[in-house]
């Protein structure tokens, strides 16, 4: 996914836009920190509700004798983690700079727990953060999360 976003960029850069950012929600968050990683020039790196550790998701997420097989057999608490090193934006540095770095998340987020959105605002150097009172899909209907998004745009200039 990371190859397919940056060919992508590579083309937007060839029309000559004004300027450049990425913005992902969940799984998209994911992918924005981590093009966020290899992209220097980004004139915005817009993160909501991001995961970003898939075995620590696995281990919030999984039954109690799940997560004990796991470990038992040396797969979550090791191996995992190792394995997803490669693609965790939190084990890479991250190049855009910090004043194109934002976030926003759910305050009662249940899959992307608040946890991944503040170790990410740790990691960015603690960039401009909107937590919505909401779920992980509640962004959809709440106008504070989506005001912030309008305002990280517009102070960016990606809005006309």
């Amino acid at each position: 996914a990371l190859w397919d976003v940056r060919r992508l960029l590579t083309w937007v850069r060839r029309q000559h836009p004004a300027g450049i950012g990425v913005f992902g929600v969940s799984l998209g968050g994911l992918m924005t920190a981590l093009t966020a990683a290899f992209e220097p020039d980004l004139d915005l790196a817009l993160a909501g509700i991001p995961m970003i550790d898939f075995p620590d998701l696995i281990k919030h997420h999984a039954p109690l004798h799940l997560h004990m097989r796991s470990i038992e057999h040396g797969i979550l608490d090791g191996t995992a983690q190792d394995v997803h090193r490669v693609v965790a934006p939190l084990a890479m540095p991250t190049v855009v700079a910090p004043e194109c770095r934002a976030i926003f998340a759910g305050m009662g987020d249940r899959l992307a727990t608040t946890g991944h959105a503040h170790r990410l605002w740790e990691h960015w150097e603690e960039p401009p953060m909107c937590w919505f009172p909401g779920s992980h899909v509640g962004y959809l209907w709440s106008a504070k999360a989506w005001r912030f998004v309008d305002t990280v745009f517009r102070q960016r200039g990606l809005v006309a």
